[in-house]
Protein backbone atom coordinates (compact mmCIF):
# COMPACT_ATOMS: atom_id res chain seq x y z
CA UNK A 1 0.00 0.00 0.00
CA UNK A 2 1.46 3.47 -1.01
CA UNK A 3 0.64 6.06 1.85
CA UNK A 4 0.09 9.52 1.24
CA UNK A 5 2.33 12.98 2.00
CA UNK A 6 0.54 13.23 5.33
CA UNK A 7 1.16 9.98 6.36
CA UNK A 8 4.58 10.18 5.59
CA UNK A 9 4.59 13.36 7.34
CA UNK A 10 3.30 11.67 10.47
CA UNK A 11 5.92 8.73 10.07
CA UNK A 12 8.48 11.61 10.32
CA UNK A 13 7.14 13.18 13.71
CA UNK A 14 7.14 9.80 15.77
CA UNK A 15 10.18 10.98 18.44
CA UNK A 16 12.88 10.66 16.48
CA UNK A 17 16.40 13.16 18.09
CA UNK A 18 17.46 14.82 15.27
CA UNK A 19 20.36 17.75 15.70
CA UNK A 20 21.26 20.22 13.85
CA UNK A 21 24.03 23.08 14.63
CA UNK A 22 23.09 21.80 18.55
CA UNK A 23 19.65 22.49 18.29
CA UNK A 24 17.21 19.40 18.87
CA UNK A 25 14.41 19.80 15.98
CA UNK A 26 10.85 19.32 17.67
CA UNK A 27 9.34 18.78 13.92
CA UNK A 28 11.62 17.64 10.91
CA UNK A 29 8.79 18.51 8.34
CA UNK A 30 8.46 22.08 9.32
CA UNK A 31 12.19 23.24 9.99
CA UNK A 32 13.47 25.51 6.83
CA UNK A 33 16.52 22.94 6.91
CA UNK A 34 14.56 19.44 5.92
CA UNK A 35 11.01 21.12 4.85
CA UNK A 36 11.71 20.85 1.25
CA UNK A 37 12.82 17.58 1.08
CA UNK A 38 10.15 16.41 3.23
CA UNK A 39 7.77 18.54 0.99
CA UNK A 40 9.14 17.02 -2.35
CA UNK A 41 8.74 13.07 -1.30
CA UNK A 42 5.93 14.22 0.08
CA UNK A 43 4.58 14.87 -3.04
CA UNK A 44 5.83 11.95 -4.96
CA UNK A 45 3.63 9.96 -2.82
CA UNK A 46 0.39 11.79 -3.33
CA UNK A 47 0.73 12.16 -6.73
CA UNK A 48 0.62 7.67 -6.85
CA UNK A 49 -2.70 8.83 -5.62
CA UNK A 50 -4.30 11.41 -7.91
CA UNK A 51 -5.86 10.72 -11.48
CA UNK A 52 -4.11 10.81 -14.29
CA UNK A 53 -0.58 10.54 -12.16
CA UNK A 54 -1.42 7.76 -10.54
CA UNK A 55 -1.10 4.88 -13.56
CA UNK A 56 2.59 6.17 -13.97
CA UNK A 57 3.79 6.44 -10.34
CA UNK A 58 2.28 2.99 -9.00
CA UNK A 59 2.12 0.00 -10.12
CA UNK A 60 -0.12 -3.52 -8.53
CA UNK A 61 1.39 -6.40 -7.31
CA UNK A 62 -1.53 -8.23 -6.30
CA UNK A 63 -4.27 -6.31 -4.76
CA UNK A 64 -2.21 -3.75 -3.91
CA UNK A 65 -0.34 -0.93 -5.22
CA UNK A 66 3.10 0.29 -4.71
CA UNK A 67 5.41 3.11 -5.69
CA UNK A 68 7.56 2.52 -9.51
CA UNK A 69 9.60 4.87 -7.67
CA UNK A 70 10.46 2.49 -5.00
CA UNK A 71 10.29 -0.57 -6.89
CA UNK A 72 13.55 -2.80 -7.08
CA UNK A 73 14.10 -3.48 -10.86
CA UNK A 74 14.51 -6.84 -11.91
CA UNK A 75 13.22 -6.78 -15.24
CA UNK A 76 14.03 -4.20 -18.37
CA UNK A 77 10.18 -2.93 -18.71
CA UNK A 78 10.61 -1.76 -14.81
CA UNK A 79 13.49 0.61 -15.75
CA UNK A 80 11.72 2.49 -18.32
CA UNK A 81 8.28 2.39 -16.02
CA UNK A 82 10.87 4.44 -13.37
CA UNK A 83 12.37 6.60 -16.08
CA UNK A 84 8.48 7.91 -16.75
CA UNK A 85 7.68 8.24 -13.35
CA UNK A 86 10.72 10.39 -12.64
CA UNK A 87 10.00 12.45 -15.33
CA UNK A 88 6.67 13.19 -14.24
CA UNK A 89 7.55 13.78 -10.90
CA UNK A 90 10.33 16.15 -11.98
CA UNK A 91 8.25 18.05 -14.10
CA UNK A 92 6.13 18.92 -11.07
CA UNK A 93 8.21 19.42 -8.11
CA UNK A 94 9.68 22.05 -10.57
Amino acid sequence: MIRTGEEYRAGLRDGREIWIEGERLLDVTTHPAFKPVVDSKARMYDMAHEGPSAEVMRFRDGDEFYSTLLRPPTEKDHWHEKWRAIDLYLKDIR
